[in-house]
């Protein structure tokens, strides 16, 4: 079962994603920010992360280029309710606009974890 770290920190969207990802046949664990985030990426092996672009603390890309220092072939997928279609393109990450179709995201998700994307 492929494992999905999911951050936002509106404890709704986190819930929302987690059922919904999970219905779908992933392993979902939940962050609500950066310094969450850390504790769960480094005794897990994910094989996405799904991250808000605007959190306190740490912004989206700012947590993917972290990330990416411990694992660099981390899939992600960033949200946000603004357009950041080109930063996303820079940092290699798909990008989805906030609020998030459900669908989409499963299809994204499928298509970067099958190795096609």
């Amino acid at each position: 079962m492929k494992q999905i770290l999911v951050v936002d920190d509106d404890a709704s969207i986190r819930e929302l994603f987690h059922q919904y990802l999970s219905h779908a046949g992933y392993q979902v664990t939940a962050a609500k920010d950066g310094l969450d985030v850390m504790s769960k990426f480094v005794n897990n092996d994910f094989d996405a992360v799904i991250a808000d672009y605007s959190m306190p603390g740490i912004n989206g890309v700012e947590l993917i280029r972290k990330l990416r220092t411990f694992k660099p072939e981390i899939n992600a997928i960033l949200l946000s309710a603004s357009r950041l279609e080109p930063v996303a393109a820079e940092e290699n990450v798909y990008f989805l606009h906030k609020p998030a179709n459900m669908e989409t995201l499963v299809d994204y998700l499928s298509i970067i974890l099958s190795g096609t994307g």
